[in-house]
C-alpha cells in the first residue's frame, strides 16, 4: 500500500516538472468552478484568446501540459527507436495475404520489448493503409475472425499490439511501476499514458515498413483501450485517424455532464481504476469536476486537423454516450475553425453494447475512405447524426477565422 511520505514525495516530483517546464498550474483547490466546458481558444489564467493558427498551436501546446499535468502524468519519451525481428509468417485467406509475428524491442538501449501482429494483402504493389487495433494481451482476441478476409479485400493492413505488455494493470491500487515506469522514474505519467507510449513503438515500426501507406495510419481501441487510442492520437501526431470506441471515462466523453447511469468521477474511476490517472487528477472526484480546468473535449482538439471518428453503443450501460455526444459538438467546433468538418465523426449503434464490432471495422473503413479519398459510404452512413437532446454545455463561440498568415 502506498505510503502518505510517497504520495507527498510524487506531489513534489510534479510540481518541480512543471516549473521546469515554466508552467504555473495551482492545485485542485484553487481552481475556479464553471458547470460550462472549458473554452478550446482562451489561454488558462489569462485574458488572452486565440486569434491566428500560431496562437492555436500555442495553445494546443498549453493544453498538452495541463493534461499531463491534472490528468494523465507526464508523458514519456515517445519511442522513435523501434525495431523489429519477424518471429514467424504464413499465409491467410488462400494467398490473398501474409501474416507476421513481429518481436519489437524500444525505449532506453533497447530495454523495452513488445510483439505486434499484422496481415498485409498480397493484391497490388502498396503501400497500404493500417489500422492497428489495440489488445489488452495476445490471449484475447487474436487476428483469426474470419471477417478480417473482408478487411484484407479492401486493401487495410490489419495489425494488432498488447498494451498489458508495457503495464498490466487491470484495476485496484497500483502497487508497482509498468515497465515504462521503470525506465523513467523522473516522469509521473500514470498507466494510460504508458500504454499510449506502447501504442507509439507500434507507430514507429509499422512506419519503418516499405508496404505501410504512412500517410493512413489508423489507431483503434474500445474500452480503456479506446481511451489509450484517444491520448495516443493527442500526444502521437503520425496517426492519421483515431478511433475511441465506447472509451467511457479519462476517454472521449466529458466529465461534465453524465447521461443517467454513466461512469463519471466517483466509483468507475478513481475508486475502481485509480491507476489510469496521476494523483492530481482524483481531487476532481466527488463534487469537484466543475474545477476541472480542462475536459475531454479539449484532448480531442489536439488531434485536430487530423480524423476522428467516435463509436458508442446504445445499450453500453460502462460508457457515458450522452457525455459522448455533448464531447462531440464542443470539439466539431474546433474541426470547423480548422476547415475540416469533415474528419470529425460520431455515430451510435442502435442496440450495441460495450464493444468494437465487425460493423465497426467497416464504419472505419467506410469514413476512412470518405476522409482520405472523398468516397460517399456504399452504407449511406453519414457520423453526424444525434442520438440525443443536447444540453448546451458550452456558451462560447470560435474566434474569427484567420486570414492566412
Amino acid at each position: 500500500m502506498k505510503t502518505y511520505m510517497t504520495i507527498i514525495m510524487m506531489a513534489l516530483l510534479s510540481i518541480s516538472l512543471w516549473a521546469q517546464d515554466g508552467y504555473d498550474f495551482p492545485p485542485v483547490s484553487q481552481l475556479p468552478q464553471t458547470d460550462k466546458l472549458p473554452d478550446p481558444w482562451q489561454f488558462f489564467k489569462s485574458d488572452r484568446r486565440v486569434s491566428t493558427y500560431e496562437d492555436w498551436e500555442e495553445r494546443r501546446a498549453e493544453l498538452k501540459k495541463m493534461f499531463e499535468f491534472y490528468e494523465y502524468g507526464q508523458d514519456f519519451p515517445r519511442p522513435y527507436n523501434t525495431i523489429g525481428v519477424i518471429d514467424s509468417t504464413n499465409t491467410r485467406y488462400n494467398g490473398k495475404a501474409n501474416f507476421y509475428d513481429a518481436n519489437l524491442s524500444m525505449g532506453p538501449n533497447h530495454s523495452i520489448k513488445g510483439d505486434l501482429r499484422y496481415i498485409v494483402p498480397t493484391a497490388g504493389e502498396g503501400p497500404y493503409p493500417v489500422i492497428l487495433y489495440t489488445q489488452y494481451s495476445p490471449n484475447d482476441k487474436p487476428l483469426y475472425m474470419d471477417w478480417i478476409e473482408k478487411v484484407i479485400d479492401r486493401g487495410y493492413i490489419v495489425a494488432e499490439w498488447y498494451c498489458s505488455q508495457y503495464d498490466p494493470y487491470r484495476g485496484g491500487e497500483k502497487l508497482e511501476p509498468g515497465v515504462v515506469q521503470k525506465v523513467y522514474p523522473d516522469h509521473d505519467g500514470a498507466v494510460l499514458m504508458e500504454w499510449s507510449w506502447g501504442a507509439s513503438a507500434m507507430i514507429t515500426y509499422l512506419s519503418s515498413l516499405a508496404v505501410v501507406d504512412t500517410t493512413r495510419l489508423i489507431l483503434v481501441g474500445n474500452s480503456r483501450r479506446g481511451k489509450t487510442a484517444l491520448l495516443t492520437g493527442a500526444f502521437d501526431e503520425r496517426i492519421d485517424l483515431i478511433v475511441p470506441s465506447c472509451s467511457g471515462c479519462m476517454g472521449f466523453p466529458v466529465f461534465r455532464f453524465s447521461g443517467e447511469d454513466a461512469c463519471d468521477l466517483t466509483g468507475k474511476n478513481v475508486e475502481t481504476f485509480p491507476g489510469w490517472n496521476n494523483e492530481t487528477f482524483k481531487d476532481f472526484a466527488y463534487g469537484n469536476e466543475n474545477r476541472f480546468p480542462i475536459d475531454q473535449h479539449l484532448l480531442a482538439a489536439l488531434i485536430a486537423p487530423r480524423a476522428i471518428i467516435i463509436n458508442e453503443g446504445s445499450n453500453d450501460n460502462l460508457a457515458n454516450q450522452e457525455g459522448s455526444q455533448e464531447s462531440y459538438l464542443a470539439v466539431k467546433e474546433v474541426y470547423k475553425w480548422l476547415g475540416v468538418e469533415e474528419n470529425i465523426g460520431w455515430y451510435e449503434n442502435e442496440n450495441g453494447g460495450h464493444g468494437y464490432f465487425e460493423h465497426d471495422w467497416f464504419h472505419t473503413i467506410d469514413f476512412a475512405e470518405k476522409v482520405f479519398e472523398g468516397k460517399t459510404p456504399a452504407s449511406g452512413a453519414t457520423y453526424n447524426k444525434l442520438v440525443y437532446l443536447p444540453r448546451n454545455t458550452f456558451d462560447w463561440k470560435a474566434p474569427k477565422v484567420p486570414s492566412d498568415n
